[in-house]
């Protein structure tokens, strides 16, 4: 079914199937869609290998994510998925995790 802008206010989220499956595999217990399209945003974002991705990574430190790819990436999940992220709840944001919690807390993975 092709998206239709007159029915919906946002384009269908492109989540690759690897990401579907890593993410049942590494993030049981967050929202699976969520999980998912997290990992691509990071895969895609900062040009890393998705077995790079997993709960504990670090943006910074396990990632080398300076500044911008930061500010690239809540852009990204903020766009997709209607959801706003203030600059001091990105700044408590350093993991994987963190990022996927904080996104199921404000109710993402429901609507």
């Amino acid at each position: 079914m092709r998206w239709n802008p007159f029915r919906s206010r946002r384009p269908p989220l492109e989540i690759s199937r690897r990401a579907i499956c890593w993410a049942r595999e590494e993030f049981p217990s967050s929202s699976l869609l969520t999980s998912a399209f997290v990992t691509d945003v990071i895969v895609e974002s900062l040009g890393v290998g998705i077995d790079q991705v997993k709960p504990e990574t670090r943006f910074i430190e396990d990632l080398s994510a300076d500044g911008l790819d930061n500010v690239e990436i809540v852009l990204a999940i903020e766009e997709a998925l209607e959801v706003s992220i203030t600059e001091d709840e990105a700044e408590t944001i350093t993991t994987v995790a963190e990022l996927i919690a904080f996104l199921d807390r404000q109710g993402v993975a429901n609507g």
